[in-house]
């Protein structure tokens, strides 16, 4: 069996969850994407109070990472209730940090094309994107990343938007620990086995 640990919002409550049914348990991830659990729990006497703990915004504590419950389905079959979750990693709440625009480069590249954008290397971009971040994420990158992008628009979207689009210019490969995200040279990413 998987150990599953629920804790509330605040992190001042946490439980093992134990009823569940192992064979729902499905963990996915896509390379440059988002990370995401799911399984079904189901109500049995004596986790009543965990059962109810169930809901969306709760955390999902897996193999050390937290899961952000985002979706919970309420289903009854002949005589037990079962609630079918999805659990979003929560490097994905980097989305409700806004990154506001460059107002100097935005004052510069009114009539610039693409051509012209300034240059940026991606630490300057990834300081960009994470200061003023309230919700306490950090970066690290992981390789060597000589080159240059032209960012014509920088901020004026959400922290996971700003990630996507760094993917684009610098070809990294992005991968969180808790909230700690790591942008890896793809070469540095994968590990050799035998």
């Amino acid at each position: 069996m998987k150990e599953l640990i629920l804790m509330n919002r605040t992190g001042n409550y946490g439980e093992i969850l134990k009823d569940y049914d192992l064979s729902s348990f499905k963990y996915e991830y896509e390379i440059n994407n988002e990370r995401s659990i799911s399984f079904t729990a189901y109500k049995a006497t004596g986790n009543e109070d965990i059962f109810d703990m169930l809901v969306n915004e709760n955390y999902i504590v897996y193999e050390g990472q937290y899961y952000v419950i985002k979706s919970t389905s309420l289903k009854y079959n002949s005589q037990t209730v079962l609630v079918e979750i999805v659990a979003k990693h929560i490097f994905m709440e980097f989305q409700n940090h806004f990154i506001d625009k460059d107002i100097e480069s935005e004052e510069l590249n009114t009539d610039m094309d693409e051509e012209s954008a300034p240059n940026y290397t991606l630490k300057q971009y990834l300081d960009f994107g994470f200061k003023n971040n309230d919700l306490g994420f950090d970066y690290e990158i992981v390789g060597v990343f000589n080159s240059v992008a032209p960012v014509s628009e920088l901020g004026g979207q959400n922290g996971m938007e700003f990630i996507v689009s760094g993917a684009e210019y610098f070809n990294y490969i992005y991968f969180a620990d808790n909230k700690k995200i790591y942008f890896y040279h793809p070469e540095m990413f994968y590990e050799r086995s035998d």
